[in-house]
């Protein structure tokens, strides 16, 4: 796929692909690319037109966990846009527990303007609480 650097989402999935494939330094140059979209309240990518996308958040949670257990330094670069990312999580899930799965950023206020559905929920749960990233490590060192 041809300009597939410019999605969040494959951003990870490429970076999570190359740790599980043993190269920690490509994993750690295309998160790099993913901060760079970061934007205090959310990523902007290709597909960003004026609303943000949640499950992109948690992929990026996702993606720091694993990079930290692998043992990357760079993560401690990152670690205050990492609480911003964490922040804006915490700002968008309903009183049920659930997460909505956009929001938009109008005078720098995060408002929830998705509705919340089960694959945004789970995305979220799974960065911030599953043992994946660790599990990803212990398959990385095989590589």
């Amino acid at each position: 796929m041809n300009g597939w650097q410019r999605y969040a989402d494959l951003l990870v999935y490429r970076a999570l692909d190359s740790l599980l494939k043993g190269s920690r330094l490509r994993a750690e140059e295309l998160f790099r690319e993913l901060m760079s979209m970061w934007g205090s309240y959310g990523l902007k990518d290709a597909a960003f037109k004026s609303t943000y996308a949640t499950y992109k958040l948690a992929l990026a949670v996702y993606l720091y966990r694993a990079l930290e257990v692998a043992g990357s330094d760079m993560v401690y670069e990152c670690r205050d846009s990492m609480s911003e990312i964490c922040e804006s999580l915490s700002k968008l899930q309903r009183s049920d527990g659930s997460m909505v799965t956009d929001y938009i950023v109008p005078d720098g206020y995060i408002v929830p303007s998705g509705d919340a559905n089960v694959e945004t929920t789970s995305m979220v749960v799974l960065a911030l609480y599953s043992n994946y990233p660790e599990t990803i490590e212990r398959l990385a060192r095989r590589a």
